[in-house]
């Protein structure tokens, strides 16, 4: 569960002063510099905003043609949205960059919260590879209503310590009913304790080693585990669980653990149960399930979605786990599931649903078709030499078991459109479409957008579908299927909530890679972004 947060920097009132003014010189509020279509603005000829021509792209894959599709007509009736390209780089539009990262980070996960519960959200950025001696990590936390650019250094922060190494693999906050503000859970890798949880508000940096509450899991024979791997929160009607995945659990089947509050202390390591990873078959590496997000079906009960990279000959198998909300209903064994509750990758290799077997989880949920029941994206960074794909399947009809290309379940597909030729695995060398994967309302109009983002020099990019989508969609501008936005400097985390607390979605982008204009030359050390809503 995604709730949202800030500490005062700058008032309220003045940030949306700020924010107005801004959008007014950028011409998105009647600028004569710019082409209103219906209720989007846009620049006639570039996209870009600010009425300057955009130096040509280096990324052949990235191409700057504007749609130009009529919607005079619905004035009226279609919310206000942008379109176009924005790069980062250059300050394109309201996107500024909120927190500066002070070394390059080979990964980083993003949440967004408002961990103090004054409206605005916070800007939560795990930084595992934070490049102190030991690689202890950190989480950083910049603090809402946002704005400014400075380093997440300065931020507020969570940092490692002794026997605790990659703090910050990954982050969630979520809302127990027990607490009184909102709980950020951090999973780390190769640490003692694996999962912390820190009780908001959080308003002075502090450390790892001094947490409100943590998981810490001992095997009874000896064997390692990683059950910090990957965390989050999911609110049923029943209850507010905490799920910790584990890919070498069950001798390396994997396994995502369900944790029932009070969420203080040590926590049973067990839970009140587990979903176990599939059986290996003869030509598949360790199944490996780690890689999870939940939400809830139609009645409000627990649904479960996993990814086990190494199954299928590593095409990697995608699970859906409906769950009652009673403890009795674990544990759950997905050698078990259902066909029509499973879809697998499309050729070897692909480990659907992940990057690099887990180190990257890419599956996110939200309700991109409007029908009120959420849908499942799943990204797929390694698909077809690593061009890339990404898939949105429906979240509650039948998924048929076999390849996600041809479930009778799949909504839109978003294939990469450059394969590495050099056929180097987990170079991302390619398009790597899916790297990254993103589900909210932007627009504020019921239905969730599509983010999708793909890694590669010069070429990292998030690109942008106003929902409702279904079809064959294109990385391209210009083309039959083409996102609405392509921002380009980011394509690894995205994630939405109010930022600037003016009761509009904001979108936020983190990247931990190095950021270079076209000419090469270094920008930054990569860091965290918002744009906000209209």
């Amino acid at each position: 569960m995604v709730v949202e947060s800030s500490t005062h920097r700058r008032s309220l009132a003045t940030s949306r002063l700020l924010l107005g003014l801004s959008l007014f010189g950028l011409g998105l509020v009647g600028c004569s510099d710019h082409t209103i279509v219906g209720t989007r603005h846009k620049s006639p000829d570039t996209g870009v905003s600010d009425g300057t021509t955009p130096d040509d792209d280096t990324d052949p894959g990235l191409d700057d043609t504007s749609d130009t599709s009529d919607t005079s007509d619905t004035a009226e009736e279609e919310p206000v949205r942008f379109e176009g390209t924005l790069d980062l780089a250059s300050g394109d539009w309201a996107g500024e960059r909120i927190g500066e990262l002070t070394a390059f980070q080979p990964k980083v996960d993003l949440a967004v919260a408002d961990l103090d519960g004054d409206g605005a959200a916070e800007a939560i950025v795990g930084a595992p590879g934070w490049l102190d001696p030991g690689d202890h990590g950190a989480v950083y936390i910049a603090a809402g209503p946002l704005s400014g650019s400075g380093l997440l250094a300065d931020e507020l922060r969570i940092e490692g310590g002794d026997r605790i190494h990659y703090g910050g693999f990954t982050v969630d906050v979520g809302m127990p009913a027990s607490a009184d503000y909102p709980v950020l859970a951090a999973g780390s890798q190769l640490s003692v304790p694996d999962v912390f949880l820190i009780h908001g508000p959080i308003t002075a940096s502090d450390s790892f080693t001094t947490p409100d509450g943590w998981l810490h899991y001992t095997s009874t024979t000896g064997a390692a585990g990683y059950a910090g791997r990957d965390v989050s929160w999911v609110d049923h009607s029943e209850d507010t669980w905490l799920l910790s995945g584990d890919p070498l659990a069950l001798d390396g089947r994997g396994a995502v653990r369900v944790h029932i509050g009070p969420f203080t202390g040590r926590l049973d390591q067990d839970g009140i149960g587990s979903i176990g990873g599939p059986t290996a078959g003869a030509d598949d590496g360790p199944p490996g399930l780690s890689c999870h997000t939940a939400t809830t079906d139609a009645s409000g009960a627990p649904v479960v979605f996993a990814a086990a990279p190494g199954v299928d000959g590593q095409r990697g198998a995608v699970y859906r786990v409906p769950l009652t909300g009673d403890p009795s209903a674990l544990p759950v064994e997905l050698d078990d599931a259902s066909a029509d509750d499973r879809v697998q990758g499309t050729a070897l290799g692909e480990m659907l649903g992940v990057f690099d077997d887990g180190w990257r989880c890419l599956l996110e949920t939200g309700d991109i078709t409007g029908d009120g029941i959420d849908d499942l994206v799943i990204g797929a960074p390694h698909a077809d030499l690593e061009a890339g794909a990404a898939w949105v399947v429906d979240g509650a009809a039948p998924w048929g078991g076999g390849s996600v290309a041809d479930s009778p379940a799949l909504i839109a597909r978003v294939p990469g459109d450059l394969p590495d030729t050099a056929d180097t695995p987990g170079s991302c060398d390619g398009s790597c479409v899916g790297y990254g994967v993103g589900v909210g309302d932007w627009d504020a109009d019921g239905v969730a957008e599509l983010v999708v983002g793909r890694i590669r020099d010069f070429g990292a990019a998030s690109l942008v579908w106003y929902g409702p989508v279904s079809g064959t969609l294109t990385p391209r501008l210009g083309e039959v299927g083409s996102p609405a936005v392509l921002i380009k400097g980011s394509g690894t985390e995205a994630q939405f909530g109010d930022g600037d607390g003016d009761g509009d979605p904001d979108l936020f982008l983190a990247e931990g890679a190095k950021q270079y204009d076209p000419d090469g030359t270094l920008l930054g050390q990569g860091g965290v972004w918002m744009i906000p809503g209209l």
